[in-house]
């Protein structure tokens, strides 16, 4: 696998040459309805020590809501996002009628979608190779995004806001084409942020894929543990210590706790992972709050999608994909018996990366997911 991923990185290099981007930060009024907490605006260790606590319970999800959830409040913001267009560079030559809307992960930016610029794992440079548009950004309290309140303003609702806000400007022409079909790529929280906005708007999205995803929670406390949460401010991190975000903006403090929580060692390359902890992201504890809120079932949802998994997925998986599913099918694994939450979808499909972990796309299977995910969805029309 080593020496194909090798083979492929003069092909990768010149595939991110033929991309073209374009930064661009927008602008957006979104309007969500999010919780009231009573979690402190400025924690202290101890407060976060408490909630992590009360979330690895057997009961964690009802101790959380019990603890901290006070109702729900519509909210309206205006919010900065910094985003990156890409095309192919003679895009001009391919139909332009899909785009991709890329949404990252806890722990990243948008740069997990170019491989932290490492070439051989840019799903951008081989998706506009293949005619695609792509659109990636910077989460609502990521990267050069704002960074409003992190309890009560960056929680799951308004990162779904965004997300419509953005799909919305695809389609009506702001980036350029007004696009008839877009896609949601989603990894871990962004592919819950897709999955929760495809539930909410079934016709936000004509094809949806989720990788570093299931309905699965048994794993979550390795991500809760395992990762150190420490506010950003105080961590070890050149990028935030003297950032001034408030401490309601967490960042992983553990090097090898998010080796083990993101990578299936020694499946990864050493530069990518130290590429990826030195530039780790901040996540709110709204997000922390918030996490269910798009883990749900769209019964309704008729398009195609895609669950696309690591086999060692430790988060959604708890470390093996491949064992039977506690729920709702205990008669396959964890990731075909995803199939009962989309039961209207006219084409389910689900893709296991050996050897792979959580961060899926910047392992050494990445070029092989890459080209299922645009074979699925070139199969699909798109």
């Amino acid at each position: 696998m080593r020496a194909a991923l090798l083979g492929l990185a003069g092909l990768a290099s010149s595939v991110l040459a033929a991309a073209n981007c374009t930064s661009r930060t927008v602008q957006l009024n979104i309007n969500s309805t999010n919780i009231v907490s009573n979690f402190s605006a400025s924690p202290t260790d101890q407060d976060l020590v408490r909630f992590v606590q009360q979330a690895i319970a057997l009961n964690g999800a009802n101790n959380v809501s019990a603890s901290y959830v006070q109702g729900n409040q519509s909210l309206a913001q205006n919010v900065s996002i910094a985003t990156s267009f890409c095309v192919p560079s003679n895009y001009s030559g391919y139909n332009l009628s899909t785009v991709i809307l890329a949404t990252h992960g806890i722990g990243f930016d948008q740069s997990y979608w170019t491989g932290l610029n490492d070439t051989t794992v840019s799903f951008v440079a081989n998706a506009t190779s293949q005619g695609f548009a792509v659109l990636i950004y910077d989460r609502l309290g990521v990267g050069q995004s704002s960074k409003p309140n992190g309890v009560l303003n960056v929680q799951e609702p308004a990162e779904e806001a965004v997300a419509q806000q953005l799909v919305t400007l695809l389609r009506n022409g702001t980036y350029g084409p007004a696009f008839s079909k877009v896609v949601g790529l989603g990894h871990s929280f962004g592919s819950i942020i897709t999955n929760g906005l495809a539930s909410r708007n079934s016709s936000a999205f004509d094809g949806i894929v989720l990788t570093g995803f299931s309905h699965n929670s048994t794993g979550m406390s390795t991500f809760n543990i395992g990762t150190g949460l420490t506010p950003a401010v105080q961590a070890n991190s050149t990028l935030f210590q003297n950032s001034g975000l408030n401490t309601s903006y967490l960042l992983f403090d553990s090097r090898t706790g998010s080796l083990i929580t993101f990578f299936w060692t020694p499946f990864v390359s050493p530069s990518v992972f130290d590429t990826a902890y030195a530039n780790r992201q901040t996540v709110t504890v709204g997000e922390a709050l918030t996490l269910s809120n798009g883990v749900v079932a769209l019964p309704n949802y008729t398009g195609p999608v895609l669950v696309l998994d690591g086999q060692e997925d430790q988060i959604f998986c708890a470390g093996d994909c491949y064992v039977n599913s506690p729920a709702p099918d205990s008669s396959t694994n964890i990731v075909t018996a995803e199939k009962a939450y989309y039961p209207s979808s006219s084409n389910f499909t689900t893709y296991i990366a050996q050897d792979t972990g959580h961060a899926t796309l910047l392992q050494y299977s990445a070029p092989q997911q890459i080209a299922f995910i645009l074979d699925f969805l070139k199969g699909n029309a798109f």
